[in-house]
């Protein structure tokens, strides 16, 4: 980083916590433009909340913040003295940009004019409803021998898992007899560990299968899509029931967000299902595609 962005990124922070009359407090100026901390801030906004903070304890990407912003108000600058602001081309997407970013803004103004409803009684409700789906899973520790049945039929498979089975049962190490015999691509590494799982992130009946077992017990062969597995299940973690105060928040949350996303809806069918609203449907159509069409054939590549 030069001095120059070195003194850039120490004078953004400072002015961080300036008041409003320091907004326009200049943070890089060259012949054609100006940047100001109102400029820093405006782009510090598109940031998303959570992750600010992170961002702002980092001189160098703040000073380069700056910089960016430099760079394209020149650009910007130079484009209007050439008058590309003037092309009708140009203009139609500035509006766009502009469009989109003020329609941005109505709907976080009206969604900050909103009476948010408490939720509490409805969290309460959800909770009560089906408590399981607030608990910990059960963690669990398992080694596998996948036999695979799309290379051989499901009677050599399982013949195959048997004989596997059969080994580690005669006292063969666990991981000797998996990278003997299983497909899965990952024993090379693992030596059929699969390590600890959530039991619902397991294939179904490889779950129901651990369900009945005992640490230490050898599955037979439990059939999946994946193929035949001989099971060895290490160990178990057992959830437990997480208590309202524990997710009363993120419920809080999800219902809040649901809510809004509504009001949202509600704003945008208002436009959309207006009585006044004309939509010219002959020229809509004609901006469609003709599939009968040529496509377009690419431009001619740049020599080297």
């Amino acid at each position: 980083m030069t001095a120059k962005f070195r003194h850039v990124a120490c004078l953004a922070f400072v002015l961080l916590a300036a008041p409003a009359w320091a907004q326009d407090t200049v943070l890089a100026k060259n012949a054609w433009t100006t940047v100001t901390k109102a400029d820093f801030d405006a782009e510090v906004e598109r940031i998303p909340e959570n992750q600010r903070y992170t961002f702002l304890s980092s001189a160098e990407r703040v000073a380069q913040t700056v910089k960016n912003i430099l760079v394209n108000k020149t650009l910007a600058a130079q484009a209007r003295a050439e008058k590309i602001d003037q092309e009708p081309a140009v203009q139609a997407e500035i509006a766009a940009t502009a469009g989109k970013v003020l329609a941005r803004h109505r709907l976080e103004r009206s969604e900050a004019a909103l009476k948010v409803p408490d939720f509490t009684k409805r969290a309460e409700e959800l909770y009560r409803a089906s408590p399981g789906k607030y608990a910990e899973k059960d963690v669990v520790h398992t080694m596998q021998i996948l036999v695979d049945t799309k290379c051989r039929t499901g009677d050599a498979a399982k013949a195959r898992a048997m004989e596997a089975r059969a080994e580690v049962l005669a006292g063969k190490p666990f991981a000797e007899v998996a990278k003997k015999y299983s497909d899965d691509p990952s024993v090379s590494r693992n030596a059929g560990d699969v390590g600890p799982l959530m039991i619902d992130q397991l294939a179904p009946a490889f779950a129901e299968a651990v369900g009945t077992m005992k640490p230490g017990e050898l599955s037979q062969p439990v059939l999946t899509n994946f193929g035949y597995h001989v099971i060895r299940l290490e160990s178990v973690r057992k959830g437990r029931q997480f208590a309202f105060s524990e997710i009363r928040a993120s419920l809080m949350a999800e219902l809040k967000e649901d809510w809004l996303k509504q009001q949202r809806k509600g704003l945008i069918d208002r436009i959309t299902e207006d009585p006044g609203l004309k939509l010219e449907l002959d020229a809509i159509q004609a901006l469609k595609t003709d599939i009968n069409a040529p496509a377009p054939q690419p431009g001619p590549k740049r020599p080297g």
